[in-house]
């Protein structure tokens, strides 16, 4: 298997090539530029080489010299259009006729804690962006966030999770930039709930089973991945869902989604 993109994708493949290992008990060989995300997966050998034509020739090689080899490219743009989940898409590539809902992280007992040293409230995890130089219409607008930070402060500690750049919420601990990958998930082990958007900081609160509230606007649904643990957020525009890099309509989906809607939603969460 083999998937270059981002940690979301990584997160995708990470379950799936689980899943193909415990049902033929057998290690698999993974391509990938986020080799973090595969430790302490049992089934999984993270190929050395980084680079997408690397695994390929080294496929083609193991061929040229008498051996089996399976390789699937971890694409699934086409196959979402005979199964809209994209985690199940993958699974059914590689010959697994199986549903999956939640993907799947592994760490170690030491890994799942994270210790806040301020423990007079309980803790909500939020982010105000994701990368604006790749699918900028996923985000949803920073003063709105602040609007949800401002309502959550007086029960709630509020800790912010992203990029440096992401930009700030007053009122948070700020952690923009300062977590490595798979700290990510031990924070999200100890949160309450997490607010944010499509992207990998929601896959990464999925796979430890955090609460939370997605807003997707229309670059994508919830159900492409069916995630138990969700409220969503979708704005139901025709353009919708677009899975386009650059939005032209102004993003317009994001827009019609109010911080009334979303602090709502987190009241129906908090429940």
């Amino acid at each position: 298997m083999s998937r270059y993109e981002g940690y979301g994708d990584a997160i995708f493949v990470n379950t799936v090539a689980w899943h193909y290992g415990e049902l033929h008990q057998k290690k698999i060989i993974v391509g990938t530029n986020h080799p973090l995300i595969y430790k302490h997966n049992k089934w999984v050998k993270v190929f050395p080489i980084k680079g997408e034509k690397a695994i390929f020739r080294f496929a083609r090689l193991l061929r040229l010299l008498g051996f089996k080899v399976n390789h699937t490219n971890m694409t699934y743009q086409n196959e979402l259009k005979q199964t809209p989940q994209i985690m199940n898409a993958l699974a059914k590539k590689c010959g697994l006729n199986i549903e999956i809902n939640q993907p799947k992280i592994f760490l170690t007992d030491k890994e799942k804690h994270y210790t806040f040293t301020n423990t007079n409230k309980p803790w909500i995890a939020i982010q105000s962006s994701g990368r604006k130089d790749w699918t900028d219409n996923r985000n949803w607008v920073a003063e709105r966030y602040q609007q949800v930070v401002d309502y959550l402060l007086p029960n709630f500690n509020v800790v912010q999770l992203g990029y440096p750049l992401d930009p700030p919420l007053k009122g948070t601990y700020d952690l923009r930039g300062q977590t490595q990958v798979r700290e990510l998930f031990s924070v999200f082990n100890n949160v309450k709930l997490f607010v944010g958007q499509a992207g990998f900081l929601m896959h990464a609160a999925e796979a430890v089973g955090c609460q939370s509230v997605i807003i997707y606007g229309g670059f994508e649904w919830h159900a492409s991945h069916g995630y138990k643990n969700q409220i969503p957020i979708e704005s139901k525009v025709e353009c919708a869902p677009c899975w386009q890099l650059i939005c032209p309509y102004n993003k317009k989906c994001m827009d019609e989604i109010s911080a009334e809607m979303v602090i709502n939603s987190i009241k129906k969460s908090l429940k």
